[in-house]
């Protein structure tokens, strides 16, 4: 590597730098630019001419004319496409070298160039030679002519500072005014208004994905992505009312049409956008502020559907508006969907069912009432499908069916239901989303490679794919795949990819006459321009970077042959006791960073990848002796994954208790034994009959002595009773303070008010220690907490609820992950490598939980191993399960457990607990309390604030307890431990 620096050159041959000034022969420290001729050489621009860099020594370049480059700054040199090197110089213009003439020929302003200083020069497809100069740009043709194309920058000269020539074959010039691009008609400049971080350019260059990055001038690199703009956004900024855009319609006229919080937008095909507002109060209004849906009857006029009383529908005949509701016949004046029927009826779904305009005449369908109506689909057969809070339902002009989770659907909410090429349905829902060959229902969500389970629109584009609008996203599906292959393959668009919204709303998604596809989002709408996407075919660049001993860094020069040039240790050997492996790697995409994802096994320990993940280092804890390969792939925001993974051997001895030597030694002890025994055992029989008769003698002594004994017995069982007591005392001071060190793990309650105000804790261990914990922790905006009931209780149950507060924290607080259900199946698989429970293992401990996260207090996400969830609202309880599924044990491995979300409402109460509360034995008839009673009281203390209502529940379970209480004491002991949480919003 060589580096051109203001105080010579350092060259660089990966073990050493070798360094170069005047005193080496430099004719001038400062030196601008190397080039590597075809004969391997280097020539060197410096402050006073050019030299060569030949087997590690500097020689003059060209000695016969040298007087032509002698003593003039040389900033860039450039190789023709004719072999000719030309010299971009400080005084003297562009200096052509013809190595086959070995002559020099010199372009300045004499013959054309606009400035004599030259600071880049670049050759483009058709031979013409491009020269930047601090002045402008000028072009030398074939015939050698020379044309200024001095570039101006507000009635400011432009300098050209660097060029490039793309692997496309357009030009880029680097200025100190922002990037032009120059194409075969037009010249196209990027600066600071369209991202860049200065204006000051220095520097050009096109990686290998054809990304083009720019040095600037003190302000840091960066990155164009120019193959053209994949996603365009409108929002605000391009005179949008609101952001928050709910309803997208392109009309016949070419027109399109967002409805959002700001009231009704055109946008004109020439991109002209009107508002339309109406005067209340003294104040200009945007008309129909809650539009959900729009659509156009036969007649040209558009509807838009609205929640708003007395105006479910808002019509645009072309000039004014007018407004349908309730009083004119529609089922309710929320109206969430507007459709138009290939018999040119209209359909509008509202939050009291289905009504239907035909002509001048409006009716509802019989049966839909209370139903809340999100979407309707009119199928290749003309039947219609109605997506509702409790499902779908498919009527077929004179019947309704009803489809919900008993025939594999949801019970809850459907927003959108679409129809693709293979006559598939697809349904969005709060759990993912849902196809239905109209035989079976199959679910794809986050497990599946869905960015979030929380589905608001479907799209289909007409080729192969069904776009998913989500509340994390934007997610392609491709459908010809999944129909003929049975395969998922989902590609997810995020900011980082130009979907700045990233939250899509219901209803707004919408393929327009040119096939660009419409979303709107909480940031305002974005089209995807599909001619302009390219995929990225370029693999990352995989290594390891580091090796760890215990999660530190350490020293492997005792255990290694050697190290490489990156640090890695190689022949790595090491001793059983250092056998905690933290592997580093990095897989390098730059074209989106953010989506490279790596998956790797250790042989022989692991015979299939890992999951594809995020995180950069995999961790092997409690490795066992033998010889092991670490395997490690990755791939590009594309999918392309490395087709040569990346591969690293070494070795862990056994200790010598294990090894063939010490083997052999206990086998030639055993036989010496048995051999010792069976002489001892001879002599032994021999001396037996002597032994016999003095025995006899014996005895009689013996009954003289025993009187002697017994007293001597007594004397040592007192004081064997004293060292019991004594080892009491301190295995009950030990409990002791573990409970203090439990107690100690345990979150403070100052730290979970802080994040959640109203809360309670009911906490009652049944020993000193508990098996039962509660864990909290908050990443960014989330807050989580769990509520876990391990095996066992006491001493046992409190090692283990120590194992499991210190895995959440590595999950949780140094993993990052906050997806309760992703949370539960990292905590089982560490479990169980923790314990080293397989199928073949006979440990099954482990544990029950409850782990909820809350999201700005508006969102709340659960996941439950064997443990539910309890919401009480508007004084009624509902019950939402977790997986019947303990962590650890016979659990199997990556074990997927379920997520389930509330949109949290103002006064909503979510509890959960172990099973030790409703375990209590008491009451009149000493029966259990069980899970009926405690949810009626639940339900019963609902007006007491959350403080109250942790001592209501400890005085319930006192008074159960104590059944007839003696001397204020409880009649029946405490079987288990208690926990019982509570959260108010």
């Amino acid at each position: 590597m060589i580096f051109c620096t203001n105080g010579g050159l350092s060259v660089y041959n990966g073990t050493k730098f070798s360094n170069f000034t005047t005193e080496n022969g430099l004719p001038h420290n400062w030196v601008f630019c190397a080039h590597q001729t075809s004969n391997g050489e280097y020539l060197l621009g410096t402050g006073q001419g050019v030299v060569k860099l030949s087997e590690g020594k500097i020689i003059p370049f060209a000695e016969d004319h040298d007087s032509i480059l002698k003593n003039v700054g040389v900033w860039t040199m450039y190789a023709d496409s004719k072999s000719n090197i030309w010299f971009g110089t400080q005084k003297k213009g562009a200096i052509k070298f013809n190595p086959s003439k070995n002559s020099f020929n010199t372009i300045s302003t004499n013959d054309g160039l606009d400035y004599a200083f030259v600071r880049t020069i670049v050759e483009d497809p058709q031979g013409n030679l491009w020269i930047g100069t601090i002045k402008g740009l000028n072009k030398i043709d074939k015939k050698n002519h020379i044309s200024s194309m001095r570039m101006k920058e507000n009635e400011t000269t432009v300098t050209v500072t660097s060029s490039l020539l793309s692997k496309d074959g357009h030009l880029f010039f680097g200025t100190l005014s922002g990037l032009d691009k120059y194409s075969a008609r037009k010249v196209e400049r990027f600066t600071d208004n369209n991202g860049l971080i200065s204006n000051s350019l220095m520097a050009i260059l096109e990686d290998r994905e054809g990304n083009i990055w720019m040095g600037t001038d003190g302000k840091g690199v960066a990155k164009l992505r120019y193959k053209g703009e994949v996603f365009r956004n409108y929002s605000i900024k391009n005179n949008l009312p609101n952001d928050d855009v709910r309803s997208i319609f392109q009309d016949s006229q070419g027109n399109y049409w967002f409805g959002s919080s700001g009231g009704i937008t055109r946008m004109k095909p020439d991109g002209t956008v009107e508002t339309f507002t109406v005067m209340k109060g003294g104040m200009k209004l945007g008309i129909a502020t809650s539009t959900y849906s729009i659509a156009e009857d036969n007649d040209g006029k558009i509807w838009f559907g609205t929640r708003k009383n007395d105006e479910a529908c808002f019509v645009y005949d072309g000039k004014k508006f007018s407004t349908y509701s309730k009083k004119d016949g529609f089922s309710d004046d929320a109206v969430n969907m507007v459709l138009k029927d290939r018999q040119g009826k209209m359909w509008f779904g509202t939050n009291e069912g289905v009504t239907i305009k035909d002509g001048k005449n409006f009716s509802v369908i019989p049966g839909m009432e209370k139903k809340k109506v999100w979407w309707i689909f009119q199928d290749n057969k003309s039947h219609f499908w109605f997506a509702t809070d409790n499902g779908a339902i498919k009527y077929d002009g004179s019947s309704l069916e009803f489809f919900s989770k008993k025939d594999g659907l949801v019970d809850g909410r459907v927003r959108t239901i679409v129809q693709d090429a293979h006559k598939m349905y697809w349904f969005a829902t709060d759990e993912g989303i849902f196809s239905y060959d109209s035989k079976t229902f199959r679910k794809i969500d986050q497990t599946s490679g869905l960015s979030s389970n929380t589905a608001y629109s479907l799209l289909l584009d007409g080729k192969y794919s069904l776009w998913i609008g989500t509340n994390k996203g934007l997610n392609r599906l491709n459908i010809d795949r999944y129909f003929n292959e049975k395969e998922i393959v989902i590609k997810q668009y995020g900011k980082e990819d130009g979907f700045i919204g990233v939250e899509c709303n219901g209803n707004a998604a919408f393929k327009d006459s040119k096939g660009h596809l419409w979303f709107g989002t909480v940031k305002g709408v974005t089209i995807f321009n599909p001619e302009m996407e390219t995929v990225n075919t370029n693999e990352p660049i995989t290594h390891i970077t580091n090796l760890r001993l215990d999660f530190a860094k350490f020293n492997w020069t005792d255990y290694a042959d050697s190290t490489d040039i990156t640090g890695l240790p190689i022949h790595l050997v090491l001793p059983y006791n250092k056998n905690h492996i933290t592997f580093d790697f990095v897989g390098v995409s730059l074209t989106i960073p953010q989506k490279v994802k790596y998956q790797y096994k250790l042989e022989p320990l692991e015979s299939s990848y890992s999951p594809p993940t995020s995180q950069n280092e995999a961790v092997y804890p409690h490795l066992p002796p033998g010889e092991y390969k670490f395997v490690l792939k990755a791939k590009n925001n594309d999918d392309y994954w490395n087709n040569q993974p990346v591969e690293y051997d070494f070795i862990i001895n056994p200790p010598w208790y294990q090894t063939w030597w010490f083997y052999t030694l206990c086998v030639i002890a055993l036989v010496a034994g048995i051999w010792s025994f069976i002489v001892m055992r001879e002599k032994n029989l021999r001396k037996q009959k002597q032994i016999l008769e003095m025995q006899v003698q014996e005895r009689t002594a013996e009954l003289r002595e025993e009187k002697e004994k017994v007293e001597q017995v007594n004397l040592e069982v007192l004081e064997k009773n004293k060292i019991i007591e004594h080892k009491n005392k301190d295995i009950t001071d030990s409990i002791n303070y573990a409970e203090r060190i439990q107690v100690g793990l345990l979150p403070s309650e100052a730290r979970i008010r802080e994040k959640l105000p109203q809360h309670f804790i009911l906490y009652r261990p049944k020993d000193i220690v508990s098996g039962d914990f509660y864990w909290f922790g908050s990443v960014g905006n989330k807050s989580i907490i769990a509520v876990a009931d391990c095996t066992g209780h006491g001493v046992p149950g409190a090692f283990m609820s120590m194992i499991g507060h210190n895995l959440l924290n590595q999950i949780i607080l140094r993993m990052g992950i906050t997806v309760p259900g992703e949370i539960l199946t990292h905590l089982n698989n560490n479990l169980k490598i923790a314990f080293r429970q397989s199928e073949h293992s006979k440990t099954n401990d482990g544990m029950d939980i409850g782990l909820c996260c809350i999201t700005d207090n508006t969102i709340l996400e659960y996941a439950g191993a064997q443990r539910p969830l309890w919401l009480v609202r508007n004084n009624e309880l509902t019950d939402t399960r977790g997986n019947p599924t303990p962590i650890g044990g016979i659990t199997e491995e990556n074990f997927a457990y379920t997520t389930h979300r509330f949109e949290i409402q103002k006064g909503d109460s979510f509890y959960a607990s172990s099973d030790g509360y409703q375990d209590q034995f008491g009451g009149p008839k000493g029966k259990k309390f069980m899970t009926k009673r405690l949810k009626e009281i639940l339900v019963q203390m609902q007006p007491m604030p959350m403080d109250e209502q942790s001592l209501f529940l400890e005085k319930n379970r006192r008074e159960w307890m104590n059944g007839t209480s003696i001397n204020n004491k409880p009649l029946y002991e405490q079987v288990d431990d208690v926990l019982v949480m509570g959260l108010r919003f």
